[in-house]
């Protein structure tokens, strides 16, 4: 525990860090305050009655992704920063270090998720009350879809611990996190002709995790996406575990 306060405590006085859940808070704020703005006449009467829960999952690859960077900032910025040396100083078994740094990320996920879902939720609740407008959504639906925002942004973010920690590179782990998220899995499943690929990808598990497919069946289950990116995030930091234990910091 001592171990998980001193990275929290990194995590909190690193501005490039902290800016990781600060932008996912603010894009929040960005995407649903203007809402306000809609008059209560045609526009917002069209909207779908289920506006709760669209607001609670309309964050939810964003925070996802903000994770996953600080994650990889977390542990790549060790050594990009040359502070590693330092931190197995105070904490010499690089196992407990590990699982200390996933500990740390994964409790920042949460309380980010918290705090956006708080945030985007307000909005909506403001919008739908201001113009009375009918809603079907219920306190267990939103729930369930801030519960899968919360799930993405914990995995991710323990996925870029581990991504972080392999390459051992800062520029090296984000651009490879951006190149994967940003074009390998809207390219990918376009070049082969495959896209039904896309929902055994990462971002296709995150997607069935929030329930933005369209039929469902376009996408796994919610549970089955939530086995794949606990693969993924298992693989990334036992790849980290066998990097780190085994060479040399220097």
């Amino acid at each position: 525990m001592n171990a998980v306060r001193a990275e929290l405590r990194k995590i909190r006085s690193t501005r490039t860090l902290m800016a990781a859940p600060a932008v996912a808070v603010a894009f929040a704020v960005l995407a649903f305050g203007p809402v306000l703005a809609l008059d209560s006449g045609g526009r917002a009467r069209e909207l779908d009655p289920s506006l709760l829960v669209d607001v609670a999952r309309g964050p939810g690859f964003q925070v996802a992704i903000a994770m996953l960077l600080m994650g990889a900032l977390a542990t790549a910025g060790e050594f990009r920063h040359g502070t590693i040396a330092a931190t197995l100083l105070v904490t010499p078994k690089r196992r407990d270090l590990l699982r200390a740094k996933a500990c740390a990320v994964a409790i920042v996920a949460l309380v980010t998720t918290f705090v956006v879902e708080v945030v985007a939720l307000s909005i909506g609740t403001a919008y739908v009350r201001a113009h009375d407008l009918p809603s079907t959504a219920s306190v267990a639906d939103v729930a369930l879809t801030a519960g899968g925002v919360a799930v993405a942004a914990v995995l991710y973010g323990l996925a870029g611990v581990g991504l972080g920690l392999a390459l051992r590179d800062q520029t090296a782990a984000v651009a490879l996190a951006l190149a994967w998220v940003g074009i390998a899995e809207g390219v990918v499943p376009v070049v082969l002709r495959r896209p039904w690929l896309f929902r055994w990808l990462p971002g296709g598990a995150v997607d069935s995790l929030l329930g933005v497919a369209d039929p469902p069946g376009d996408l796994l289950p919610a549970w089955a996406g939530a086995l794949m990116l606990c693969a993924v995030a298992g693989a990334l930091l036992a790849a980290a575990a066998a990097t780190f234990t085994s060479r040399d910091v220097a």
